[in-house]
């Protein structure tokens, strides 16, 4: 169960030791730290402890840090889903030429991502589909013929670690 009962000391120096700058917490009634080659570096995680903490956010009582920057499971993520959430990133602020380079830039790694499989639609087919559909924020719905070969290329991609961010 999670805990707002944090308190955020003051940095703390250790003149013997290789990472001399310490932030100490307690959240859980138990004693945490975290130890920095620079002065900088403590200030900037401590700040972020005291943000959190003014911010009401919850704190884990196994890590002592906000729920929040728990690592998210390990889930595997495809190149396909990694790459649509990009195009749908840079989809609103890019113009009509950027955003047909990027679609045509990620049709043209995808098909060299996958593995090799029975049921491969044809090159052209798949780049269609890729193009038109997967990588094209704006046409999110898909025709039948395009639909297999997105499904196979989901089923063949190369599958990655989860990208995780603190924040």
């Amino acid at each position: 169960m999670n805990t707002f009962d944090v308190r955020i000391y003051a940095i703390r120096r250790r003149r013997s030791r290789r990472r001399p700058y310490e932030v100490r917490w307690h959240a859980a009634g138990r004693a945490r730290s975290r130890s920095f080659t620079t002065r900088r570096l403590a200030d900037g995680y401590r700040a972020e402890l005291v943000r959190a903490a003014s911010h009401g956010l919850e704190f884990d009582p196994g890590t002592g840090e906000p729920a929040c920057w728990a690592a998210r499971p390990a889930a595997a993520v495809s190149w396909q889903e990694h790459a649509a959430a990009y195009a749908a990133m840079k989809w609103p602020q890019a113009s009509a030429h950027t955003r047909a380079g990027i679609a045509d830039a990620l049709v043209t790694i995808t098909p060299a991502l996958t593995t090799p499989g029975i049921g491969r639609p044809p090159p052209a087919v798949l780049r269609a589909a890729l193009y038109r559909w997967a990588f094209n924020p704006a046409q999110r719905g898909t025709d039948p013929a395009a639909a297999a070969a997105l499904r196979w290329a989901q089923r063949h991609l190369c599958r990655w670690p989860a990208w995780t961010t603190r924040r």
